[in-house]
């Protein structure tokens, strides 16, 4: 049986990916598809950027929840009105674990 790899996303600490990835698809549930996240929600988000992606993304205008392939649900940086990149939450949080070992 494998162990769990905890995943540390901003302030906040998690037992194991899954534990992260429930955390945010809750986060994502919880608003309908074009609505723009509050601010609190807003910044857990942000945080789950990798250093990477966070380097290479000008000031972040909004973050909402769109239509991703096959009918799900994601998030969507917007920095301008028409640059806007949608991120993977499981990559990220992947990312994220990789960032710490």
């Amino acid at each position: 049986m494998t162990q769990p790899i905890p995943v540390h996303v901003g302030d906040q600490s998690f037992s194991s990916i899954n534990q992260a990835r429930l955390c945010f698809t809750g986060i994502l549930h919880r608003y309908p598809v074009g609505a723009t996240l509050i601010e609190e929600d807003r910044q857990h988000v942000l945080q789950l950027l990798s250093a990477q992606q966070a380097g290479y993304i000008a000031p972040i205008r909004e973050v909402q929840v769109v239509r991703a392939q096959f009918g799900r649900s994601c998030f969507e940086l917007s920095w301008s009105k028409n640059n806007r990149q949608k991120i993977s939450i499981m990559k990220s949080i992947k990312q994220k674990v990789l960032e710490e070992s």
